[in-house]
């Protein structure tokens, strides 16, 4: 981490943790303390804050937090689930251990079924998994996961919402050997904090690019996308205006926004007539100290941006 950052981090640390982590006892409190959202208007992901996890013991966890926040779910209370692939074990070490794909394999399903069970009973809405992108050192084994087990069955296809980063070089063909785009997807700018190779990526031209011309694709296949611009309004606002001119309906889409932050766009947004999300990161007593990543890299990107505004203020000046 660079001297700035650790800085920030020690200054901003504790403030950030209130504003965009949600702290919960457990899974009803989860739904509890989120109920104001969903009566606002907007959906609801939830996201465990944990990630590159070996230990048994804190996946057995995770999965028991998961289940029981699937069976309190109901009509007009509920949410998507999100998962990092490292969480359920998927190993992001170079070379990673064997054992961890299967490991991966196995729990992905536990929690599919039990999402499926969900669904099929009368409970209103579908609730859907959320396959996040993570990193460059998983992604791919975590998609050759995904497209095994929907080969195998079909029907699961549609709860697998997979985050598809817009700024990756391969993605094309990613698209095309893992057939990503017969899923319903998460459209990702990529927020740039993450540490990773640059020859793997586009520049900013081409992910914008791509980003309108993956939503307009899905939503041709009837795909209802996701798209999550965190904080680039200027490019939400040429995305709705590419939906627009295609003659597409706000409800054919979702918006996905981050707990915390910009939640004035947000409810601006549902005044608009759009379908919006909330990203929630939950914090849970037996994991504490997890949303530290995250919360690390909400800071590096305000400190981007206020370097940004800054550096466009004293140009204009001068």
């Amino acid at each position: 981490m660079k001297l700035v950052d650790r800085l920030l981090y020690f200054v901003f640390y504790p403030i950030m943790r209130h504003i965009v982590v949600l702290s919960a006892k457990d899974a009803a409190d989860v739904l509890s303390k989120t109920r104001h959202l969903r009566r606002e208007g907007f959906l609801t992901s939830f996201d465990v804050m944990v990630e590159d996890v070996g230990d048994s013991k804190l996946i057995g966890l995770l999965q028991k937090f998961h289940s029981e926040l699937i069976s309190l779910m109901e009509k007009g209370d509920y949410g998507n689930i999100v998962i990092k692939p490292t969480s359920l074990g998927l190993d992001a070490s170079d070379p990673p251990l064997r054992t961890s794909d299967e490991r991966f394999v196995r729990e992905l399903w536990a929690l599919l079924l039990s999402i499926s069970l969900r669904n099929q009973g009368d409970q209103g809405e579908t609730v859907e998994l959320e396959i996040d992108a993570e990193s460059t050192q998983t992604i791919e084994r975590a998609f050759r996961v995904i497209a095994g087990i929907t080969s195998e069955s079909p029907e699961l296809r549609y709860l697998l919402r997979i985050a598809v980063p817009m700024h990756l070089k391969e993605l094309p063909n990613l698209c095309r050997t893992y057939g990503l785009l017969e899923h319903p997807i998460r459209i990702v700018k990529g927020a740039g904090v993450y540490r990773e190779d640059p020859n793997v990526l586009v520049d900013v031209k081409t992910v914008e690019r791509r980003y309108k011309k993956y939503f307009i694709d899905c939503l041709e296949r009837k795909k209802r996308p996701y798209i999550a611009t965190m904080h680039d309004e200027k490019l939400l606002r040429r995305v709705l205006q590419s939906a627009h001119d295609h003659g597409i309906e706000k409800n054919e889409f979702v918006i996905q926004m981050l707990y915390g932050l910009w939640t004035g766009l947000g409810r601006r947004l549902l005044d608009e007539g759009y379908t919006v999300c909330v990203y929630v990161p939950v914090v849970l007593p037996w994991c504490k100290g997890a949303s530290g990543g995250y919360i690390q890299r909400r800071i590096s990107i305000f400190r981007t941006l206020f370097w940004k505004w800054l550096t466009t203020r004293t140009r204009n000046h001068y």
